[in-house]
């Protein structure tokens, strides 16, 4: 006969999966971490072959080498068959049961922008030996939105904001290189296209008096989101029905960038901002502290379901 298995005590279970966990955090603390540094520099490199892949310096390429994974989606023709797209984006500004609406661009459109300075380096008390390229970088910094927007219609609107700068080891040494990364915004698709020469030359125009060496890269980004006007009109009927009138607000055009732009280059749609904003804690999207009031997805859900439902009896 078969002997039954032995049925363990429930401190005997316990006790062994404490040691098995006991044993997983001796397996992990043993694996190979990366550190912040490593990541950083994999992360850098990953972009810098983006950014070769379109042909590096000069005007941005074609969609069709975009790295923007939505661009290549559509040219992938899964949105062929659509006849309508909606999307829906957290916005912090608004309340929970509101949502904002737009007809026309609603978004801007953005490239990432990548300099290095170089030179021979030096002692920071004979810089007149040498190349300041710190001096150069932060002249770059603060001149160069100036520079670019001077070559823009003043009407036009003109975002570029530096987020890192990189470059030395020490107080005393100047240093041989200086890297920038930052964005470049605009609301016209007409005044994208143009864009990255503009900065090429008045990046020139700074750092080459100093006798700096430079390169700049240019990371083709997305179009400014370019919503339908029927369809918003659509949306704001059924949306309504919801969430009532009060529910329904008209939202201005952003300097951000959204790759859904892509999508609705081939099809007709409408991105929506979603009220997510908490009154205790006013944070801004893509700062660490951020944190969304949940109660911002059920209202998105009950507009999203309605809307289709809407835009489905206007194809019948």
């Amino acid at each position: 006969p078969r002997s039954s298995p032995t049925r363990l005590s429930y401190a005997e279970r316990l006790r062994r999966r404490r040691e098995e966990l006991a044993e997983k955090r001796k397996r992990e603390k043993e694996q190979p971490k990366i550190s912040k540094e490593e990541l950083r520099k994999h992360l850098e490199e990953y972009q810098m072959d983006l950014i070769r892949a379109q042909g590096g310096k000069g005007p941005p390429l074609p969609i069709p080498l975009t790295p923007k994974m939505d661009a290549k989606l559509v040219e992938e023709g899964v949105v062929d068959d659509l006849a309508a797209l909606i999307a829906f984006h957290v916005d912090p500004t608004m309340p929970p049961g509101v949502i904002g609406l737009k007809s026309g661009a609603i978004t801007s459109a953005a490239d990432k922008l990548h300099i290095r300075l170089s030179g021979p380096g030096g002692h920071t008390s004979r810089p007149h030996r040498t190349v300041d390229l710190v001096q150069v970088a932060a002249r770059i910094v603060v001149d160069l939105p100036v520079l670019v927007r001077s070559e823009l219609d003043p009407r036009q609107h003109l975002a570029m904001v530096f987020g890192r700068i990189s470059g030395g080891d020490t107080a005393n040494a100047i240093p041989t290189e200086v890297e920038l990364s930052g964005t470049a915004r605009v609301q016209e698709s007409e005044v994208w296209d143009g864009l990255a020469e503009i900065i090429d030359r008045q990046v020139e125009a700074i750092a080459a008096p100093f006798g700096a060496h430079f390169e700049v890269n240019h990371l083709r980004g997305a179009p400014p989101v370019d919503n339908d006007a029927a369809i918003i009109e659509i949306i704001e009927s059924a949306a309504s029905t919801v969430l009532g009138s009060e529910g329904v607000q008209p939202t201005p055009q952003s300097m951000g960038s959204e790759d859904f732009a892509w999508f609705l280059d081939r099809v007709p749609g409408a991105l929506i901002r979603l009220g997510a904003g908490r009154d205790q804690h006013p944070v801004d999207l893509h700062s660490p502290t951020f944190e969304i009031d949940e109660a911002a997805i059920e209202h998105g859900i009950a507009v999203g379901a309605i809307s289709l439902l809407h835009l489905m009896e206007q194809r019948r």
